[in-house]
């Protein structure tokens, strides 16, 4: 097991002032990296730790048009999942630029994971005291949301639920 722990200087190398999250890629040794830089937005890099390279996968120029990059997940395929609190992006790196957006049915997504089934698992926290608080899964290649478990009555108040993961045996926590 390697560790290594990332000093402020390394976000000047990923271009970015806050980095959110990162995620390793199955299909190699690989870190994709998703945060923010001032007057430029979103950033999704790909670190690899061996060369020491930085590669840039996504830059959003447009101040405000997506939002943070707060929570980043890489399938098997290299289909990065990127969480920005109001929707969730699918980058394919061999054409980046064409990335989707896909907005849920109320309210605005926290956490998200790589489900066993190959799509993403997020959480819905509301916008609005009333509105659901749902586990959804998301198809990642059309973008539809379909509630798997409803959580409003788990929570009495205006909660989200900052991460998730699933295990092996098909357990989300």
């Amino acid at each position: 097991l390697e560790f290594e722990v990332f000093q402020a200087p390394f976000y000047t190398a990923l271009g970015m002032d806050t980095p959110f999250d990162m995620a390793g890629d199955p299909t190699d040794s690989t870190v994709v990296v998703a945060g923010y830089r001032a007057g430029f937005g979103l950033r999704l890099r790909r670190y690899d730790p061996d060369t020491k390279l930085v590669t840039s996968i996504l830059d959003n120029n447009n101040v405000g048009t997506v939002g943070l990059g707060r929570h980043v997940t890489v399938s098997d395929d290299r289909i990065i999942g990127v969480n920005t609190n109001n929707l969730i992006l699918r980058v394919d790196p061999a054409n980046p630029a064409a990335y989707q957006s896909f907005a849920p049915p109320v309210g605005d997504v926290t956490g998200l994971t790589l489900d066993l089934d190959g799509n993403w698992l997020t959480t819905g926290a509301p916008s609005s005291s009333g509105e659901p608080r749902n586990l959804m899964s998301v198809d990642r290649d059309a973008g539809t949301f379909s509630t798997i478990v409803d959580l409003s009555s788990l929570f009495s108040w205006y909660v989200d639920v900052p991460a998730i993961a699933t295990a092996p045996n098909e357990d989300v926590y």
